[in-house]
This record gives C-alpha cells, sequence and structure tokens, in this order.
C-alpha cells in the first residue's frame, strides 16, 4: 500500500511538472506571438513624413532631368555654369549646406547661369544612408528628386537616426505624388547600384575632393586662392560659382521652361554635359573631415510596395 501511494505521488509530481512546462511554453508562444504582432504593426504603419512648407512648389518652372550618369540635373542643360554637389541625404554637413545655400543656388539656376547637378553618394551616419541615396535616385527618374531631397534634410533634425525608414520614404514619395511602381520598378533594378558606383568613382577621381560636401564648379573644385584650401562653405561657394558666371557666355534666353526629360537614350545624349575634372591620384577625405563626412557602411533599403 505505501508503494502504491509513493508511486501515485511521483506520477502526481511528474504530472505537475508537464503542466508548468506546458504553460511555461504556452506563455513564450504567446508573448512571441504578441511581439511579432506588434513588429507587424510597426511595419505597416505609415510613419510620420512631413513635407517642409513651400517645398511643393519651390520647383516650379525650373527643368528637372537627368545626366548620363543618372544624376539628378537643375536647370537647363545649356546654361554656361555647371555645378556638382557631392552630397549624401544622411550627411549632416550636407545639411548645413543645403539650408544655407539652396535658396542662392536655384537664384542662379532661375536665370539660366547654371545647371546643378547632385552627384548621390550615401555618407553619413544616419541608418540606411544608401536607402535615402537610392531613394533620390529612383526619384530622379520621375522629377522629383530636389524635393525628396529638401524632404530628407529636413528629416536629419527631427528623427536623426531613424529619419530614412522604408516607411518614412514611401510615404515622402506618395506626398510628392511618385509613381509607386515605377519607383518600386527603379529601386529593386539595378540602376541605384550603377548610378551609386558611377558616382563613387567620380568622387575618388576628382581633384580635392575631400568628402561631402564638395563643390565643383565646371569640373574644378574651387580653392582659396592664398591658402589652397578647398572652399566648400555656402558663402565661398556662392561667390566662386559667381565669377565663374561672369566668366561665361552670355545664358540662352529660354531658361525655366518647366519640362523633366526623356530619359531615352536619344535624349540624354542630348544633353549637354561638361565633364569632372580627374586627377591621378584618388583624393581621399583627411584633414577636412570636420566639415564633411566621409564614406561609412551603413544599412541598405530593400524595395517597397506601393500602395
Amino acid at each position: 500500500m505505501t508503494r502504491s501511494k509513493t508511486a501515485e505521488r511521483r506520477q502526481e509530481r511528474q504530472a505537475e511538472k508537464r503542466r508548468q512546462r506546458l504553460t511555461s511554453l504556452a506563455l513564450v508562444v504567446a508573448a512571441a506571438a504578441i511581439l511579432l504582432i506588434i513588429l507587424v504593426v510597426l511595419s505597416t504603419r505609415p510613419a510620420e513624413a512631413p513635407i517642409p512648407d513651400g517645398t511643393l512648389t519651390r520647383y516650379e518652372g525650373i527643368s528637372q532631368s537627368r545626366t548620363d550618369d543618372g544624376y539628378a540635373r537643375l536647370g537647363d542643360t545649356d546654361a554656361p555654369v555647371v555645378v556638382e554637389m557631392y552630397s549624401s541625404p544622411a550627411c549632416p554637413s550636407c545639411k548645413v549646406f543645403h539650408d544655407e545655400a539652396m535658396d542662392g543656388l536655384i537664384e542662379r539656376v532661375k536665370t539660366g547661369s547654371i545647371q546643378l547637378i547632385f552627384v548621390p553618394l550615401t555618407t553619413g551616419s544616419i541608418t540606411n544612408a544608401p536607402g535615402a541615396a537610392r531613394a533620390v535616385i529612383c526619384a530622379t527618374e520621375q522629377g522629383k528628386a530636389w524635393e525628396l531631397q529638401d524632404v530628407m534634410f529636413s528629416w536629419q533634425a527631427i528623427f536623426g537616426n531613424q529619419a530614412f525608414t522604408n516607411n518614412r520614404i514611401v510615404a515622402a514619395l506618395d506626398a510628392l505624388g511618385v509613381n509607386n511602381d515605377n519607383y518600386n520598378a527603379c529601386l529593386s533594378s539595378q540602376r541605384p547600384s550603377e548610378v551609386l558606383a558611377s558616382a563613387e568613382q567620380a568622387a575618388s577621381g576628382l581633384l580635392n575632393y575631400i568628402g561631402t560636401p564638395t563643390i565643383a564648379i565646371n569640373g574644378v573644385v574651387p580653392t582659396d586662392s592664398e591658402s589652397g584650401e578647398v572652399i566648400n562653405d555656402s558663402a565661398g561657394i556662392l561667390a566662386a560659382i559667381d565669377r565663374a558666371i561672369a566668366q561665361a557666355p552670355a545664358p540662352s534666353s529660354n531658361t525655366t521652361a518647366p519640362t523633366v526629360e526623356p530619359t531615352s537614350a536619344g535624349a540624354e545624349a542630348a544633353a549637354t554635359e561638361v565633364p569632372t575634372e580627374a586627377s591621378t591620384e584618388t583624393a581621399v577625405p583627411t584633414d577636412a573631415a570636420t566639415a564633411t563626412d566621409a564614406p561609412t557602411a551603413t544599412i541598405e533599403a530593400t524595395a517597397t510596395s506601393g500602395g
């Protein structure tokens, strides 16, 4: 009888342990399911994506097109002075230059004196810098690169390291009127990678390239006549541009026709390009790192689904 009771108690203890294990397992599964639901909700919820005042009308009446390398161009292709901005949406120093210089650059574009070209790089410490650069490249195909840049630079101060989540970028593209199907087709193609590779090669071969932002005027990075230091502050760049304008032929009279040029090979070939002056040395950002951002490895975005 004693043995029977002992065996019965042993069975009861074993059964209790099994119940406890099953309960613990059920709790773990439930917690995992709740976490998964939260992640799904967060990943699909429309992100806050504010558009700065005036962004939707800032570039009205100004021609937007692409260079042969796929870079965004603002202004007429026959404008005598070519200004190339080696920049990144995730670069804090680029935001400073953008905020200080963009109004002055747009004024000069509108007069037909300059054409402004954005050479996209992936520098900066903000997560998903490559995804932001790729978004600009694909927005270029729909004539929305400059508006998207304005938006992204404004997000740096608002969202910090979370500025360029995929959902936020998609929400901004919707607000800017970008066709999601065409955008996703671009994003999933090799075109963004090819444009980024071209931009990195151009930067590495540009004499006096010091990281982002670096500005080239007619293929030449301006330097101070006395110190020889590279000029990359907004006032200095605008002054250097004005000197180039003064030495250039008079601009064409048809300066502000609002067009987005076709992306066909024939239309691209018609664009007047001024080649970037290359150096036999590969310039690497050094002492100027305090004013510029050198390329860093970051997380890359994947293609998003359109709504």
